[in-house]
This record gives C-alpha cells, structure tokens and sequence, in this order.
C-alpha cells in the first residue's frame, strides 16, 4: 500500500495546452485477450472464475462482444454480493420479473475466433 500512497493522483496533474493531444500507447499493459463473461454469467460461475484464476478484473460483454463493464474482485465481497442481490430482489417486485435468467459460460479468451 506505500507504493499506492507516494503515486500522484491523476487531479494533481498539470498539462501545458501543447500536450493535452499527446497520446499514450498503453499496448504493452493491455491484456489483448482477456478473460470474458456474459452479463447473465451466474455469480458462482464468477466467483470460480476469480478464485481459480486470481484475477482483479473481469470483462464483462455482450453477445455482440462489446464491453459492457469490468467486475473487480472487490466487488465480490460478501458486503456487495449481498446487496447486488437485495437490489434485485426489489426491481423484481417492482417490475415482476419472475423469469430465470439463462446464463453464459465464462469464455476462455484462447478459445475466441480472431
């Protein structure tokens, strides 16, 4: 956590007008091919997924592939599970949503068609 703690925060920064265009090629940090699940992926399934593989980050996409939202592991607390499901619970009250969801399978990026 110190190391956290000596780094600038991105407010702090200041940039002359002439490099506010400049660009940053973060290619050498990017996963290209991220592990993915569906938004429907069950939470189990997940949760699996970030304890098998120690994960941080998660990509969360549509059936169109596009990126949808990130999931980190702090996010899979028992605090935050519990409320993600209290949440939900209320929206099927409110909109009688009796339906099973369908889930997705957690997509090993090694097996995705380029």
């Amino acid at each position: 956590k110190q190391w956290y703690q000596r780094r600038v925060r991105v407010d702090d920064v200041t940039l002359e007008f002439d490099q506010q265009n400049h660009v940053v090629d973060v290619d050498l940090y990017m996963n290209p091919s991220p592990y993915t699940v569906s938004p429907l992926s069950p939470i189990t399934k997940v949760f699996t997924f970030f304890r098998s593989l120690g994960l941080r980050h998660l990509v969360v996409v549509n059936n169109r592939g596009e990126v949808d939202g990130i999931i980190t592991r702090a996010e899979l607390q028992e605090h935050n599970i519990d409320r993600v499901f209290r949440e939900k619970e209320q929206c099927d009250l409110v909109f009688g949503n009796t339906a099973t969801s369908h889930a997705y399978s957690i997509q090993d990026p090694s097996s995705r068609v380029r």
